[in-house]
């Protein structure tokens, strides 16, 4: 009887080994299926963030591209009001030819006027000239900052083509950069008043003096000087004195 218990038939035991290896897979495939989804999480809230990037190109692009038109726009509207402003001198000067001549004004008067007119023209021509070369640089800029943003809309799109291919070109660059170190090396400073203060007040018995400051202005005091020079070297040499009368217990 204990031998029908623990043993079965090889079909059987066939069945439950098959079982239990198809147990295995299962549990393997669905831990499997857990990391896929959470992945493709993953994947959905980057995807996500890169739209909204894109989104955000997207608007300052326009915003660019509307403030070329308004530019644009604003440059034309300049150039017809210079016009409108050509063709009422023009026409005030061929009423003015037309009076002068009817009352027999001077041929210098109307000199006079004639080089006002052309100096007019010049300048209305060199005014015509700077719109132009500001058209042709608004032009340029525009034409350069489409190649910026198209750049970067390239890239953004290669990058989602070779993510989409290549799902571990992600796990790449999220590892952490090289750490580069820094060496700080500290200054030695100088001890402040405070410390020597304290130093003082600790050791009241040093007999510390700072040296004055000697500057010879004639040669004849120049014995003084050595007097007080040897006087400062002696004090100076005198930093401490032995108290014989204390009892020091250690």
């Amino acid at each position: 009887m204990a031998t029908s218990r623990t043993t079965l038939r090889p079909d059987l035991q066939a069945l439950l080994d098959n079982f239990t290896n198809l147990k295995n897979v299962y549990l393997a495939l669905k831990t499997f299926c857990n990391i896929q989804d959470e992945l493709l999480q993953y994947e959905k809230a980057k995807s996500s963030k890169m739209e909204e990037e894109m989104k955000k190109m997207t608007k300052t692009f326009s915003s660019l591209e509307e403030q070329r038109k308004k530019s644009i726009e604003e440059i034309r509207k300049e150039k017809e009001e210079l016009k409108t402003a050509l063709l009422e001198s023009r026409q005030e000067c061929n009423h003015l030819r037309l009076v002068y001549v009817d009352r027999n004004i001077e041929d210098e008067q109307i000199c006079r006027l004639q080089d006002e007119l052309e100096v007019l023209k010049a300048e209305l021509i060199l005014q015509e000239e700077r719109h132009k070369e500001e058209i042709v640089k608004l032009e340029r800029q525009y034409i350069e900052e489409l190649q910026k943003y198209k750049t970067l809309l390239e890239s953004r799109q290669q990058y989602q083509s070779k993510k989409q291919k290549h799902p571990a070109i992600d796990n790449m660059s999220n590892q952490p950069s090289a750490i580069i170190k820094t060496k700080n090396r500290k200054k030695k400073e100088k001890p402040s008043f405070r410390q020597v203060h304290l130093v003082y007040n600790m050791w009241p018995g040093l007999n510390i003096s700072k040296m004055p400051k000697i500057i010879v202005t004639d040669i004849e005091n120049e014995d003084d000087i050595d007097e007080d020079t040897s006087a400062t070297t002696k004090r100076k040499k005198r930093l401490y004195y032995e108290d014989k009368d204390a009892i020091i217990d250690i």
